[in-house]
């Protein structure tokens, strides 16, 4: 109906009158006000957007309530058009995504770029549906289900009517990010923003004062003959104090715990982005301190996305891979695939390039990395293992260089013999490796003579050496309103792991159930 109200407002415009919204400058210096108040009406406009009521004009220095009435003879405050309104819809939902803090800190650079260049609901397939937020697997086999019937969907008014099995929660996950006809392609540079953030956490209490660091000096002194009794040789003993002068030398040189973060994105002819993010860290002597940036190309044939530089990597059920540094309970959707990375993501970012291919039922996903990680080391040079620390300290930062590369085969089995829409195979492999060896041995970090033994067997059965490989395979399928997916995965010549999870979904009601397993 709001669109039959527009169209009676538009008729009812009285002749004569000038659309204050619309107006130029000279028009609005026709207007029975001096030259000066014209510019201030102007420059309001310009500056706070349109006018939603005449009677914002009194806010203007100026117009008194008298010249208001006379102007209202002359001028209308016209309704927003439709541009408008997606424009302000836009921004809405852009601000609401920049202060994302929850599971979507990555996935939500794409949903903006969606706000600009939405999906086309009529040719989307379940993955890419699957994207966007909040939207099940039970969803996006309904809507695909749909159109692969012979269905069309034309409006938000047949998305939320038209399809049988989409919930409420799936229709308002997907209704902003959507169109239903293809668009001309734009050329050069369409869109882009900058952001920049500051963040302190001076309020907080460090977790390392300087006179920790003092009393583990002195009592390296004061208890040589304990360290000497639990095997610790003269050098060892050298090596810590060396390590903890060094960190309570970066300690004291610490001003603040706040820093800048400056991030830039572009985009260009709607297949090609470009990102670039760094921090300032106020309490260090550096002008900057991480630097990630990515390069993106979208659905160029069977390229489906190719990442260069900084990028996150989503398989199967993120059981094998998902180095998404946030935890995400399960009963989030993950969103499957690969992604530019601008988060601040400690020990967990990957870098260098990652593929995504599709052509007919079968599906390939790829990826190399080459980066620097923090870890703790061992007198010896070894690697005791990884650390995430802040502020991070000198001698663990980046002293390890990690070597990953893996990949997902998979095959979509919708509607094959006698299995739904929506089912599919895959399976995942991943190598990873590192220039130092791994010696996870708890003498070098568990103090001798305290009250506590480090005896935790997940730390005990860590690995050494220097490479690590793992496997598995996932599926998933749909039937009527219940989904059911997996993945099993092993690390080889070691553990396994095990993730069922099953949902149940009605309009407003979902259930979930889950299973685990993890060696």
């Amino acid at each position: 109906m709001s669109w039959l109200l527009l169209f009676f407002l538009a008729g009812t415009v009285p002749e004569g009158q000038l659309d204050i919204n619309r107006a130029s400058l000279k028009e609005i210096r026709a207007l029975p006000v001096d030259s000066l108040t014209a510019v201030r009406i102007y420059e309001y406009r310009e500056l706070y957007g349109r006018f939603n009521s005449i009677y914002e004009l009194l806010k203007i220095p100026g117009i008194t309530v008298e010249k208001l009435d006379e102007l209202k003879l002359l001028i209308y405050i016209s309704p927003k058009g439709q541009e408008e309104r997606r424009e302000a819809n836009i921004q809405r939902i852009q601000k609401r995504l920049a202060t994302e803090d929850g599971p979507g800190v990555v996935i939500v650079e794409d949903w903006q770029d969606l706000l600009l260049d939405p999906l086309n609901i009529n040719r989307a397939t379940v993955d890419d549906l699957l994207r966007l937020e909040n939207v099940s697997l039970i969803d996006a086999v309904a809507v695909v289900r749909y159109i692969k019937s012979g269905g069309k969907v034309e409006s938000r008014r047949d998305l939320a009517n038209q399809i049988p099995g989409l919930s409420t929660y799936g229709y308002r996950g997907m209704r902003n990010y959507i169109k239903f006809i293809d668009q001309e392609q734009k050329r050069g540079w369409t869109t882009g923003n900058y952001r920049l953030k500051f963040e302190s956490s001076s309020e907080e209490e460090p977790l390392v004062e300087e006179n920790d660091f003092t009393a583990a000096l002195e009592n390296l002194v004061t208890d040589s003959a304990v360290f000497r009794d639990a095997g610790y040789t003269p050098e060892e003993v050298a090596f810590f104090r060396q390590r903890l002068e060094a960190a309570q030398q970066f300690q004291r040189g610490l001003k603040s715990q706040a820093n800048f973060q400056h991030r830039l994105r572009m985009r260009a002819w709607d297949k090609v982005r470009l990102a670039g993010w760094f921090e300032q860290p106020v309490y260090e002597n550096r002008l900057t301190g991480a630097i990630k940036g990515y390069l993106t190309l979208d659905d160029i044939g069977p390229l489906r996305r190719l990442v260069i530089g900084d990028y996150r990597v989503t398989l199967g059920q993120g059981l094998l891979m998902d180095n998404n540094f946030q935890l995400l309970p399960r009963v989030y959707n993950r969103a499957v695939g690969i992604f530019g990375d601008l988060s601040e993501n400690p020990n967990c970012g990957l870098r260098g390039v990652a593929g995504d291919f599709q052509t007919g039922r079968l599906g390939v996903t790829g990826f190399f990395s080459r980066v620097r990680r923090d870890a703790i080391l061992n007198p010896d040079s070894t690697v005791n293992w990884y650390i995430i620390s802040y502020p991070r300290y000198p001698t663990f930062r980046d002293v390890l260089l990690e070597t990953g590369a893996g990949g997902n085969l998979r095959f979509d089995l919708s509607n094959l013999l006698f299995l739904p829409l929506g089912s599919r195979l895959g399976v995942n492999l991943m190598s990873l490796g590192v220039n130092r060896d791994f010696k996870p041995l708890a003498r070098f970090i568990d103090l001798p003579g305290d009250d506590d033994v480090l005896d935790d067997v997940s730390y005990l059965s860590l690995d050494s050496g220097r490479t690590r490989l793992f496997y598995s395979a996932e599926w998933r399928t749909v039937i009527d309103n219940v989904s059911l997916e997996g993945e099993f995965a092993r690390q080889h010549n070691a553990g396994n792991a095990l993730l069922v999870k099953a949902r149940t979904q009605y309009d407003y009601l979902y259930l979930n159930a889950l299973f685990r397993r993890y060696d």
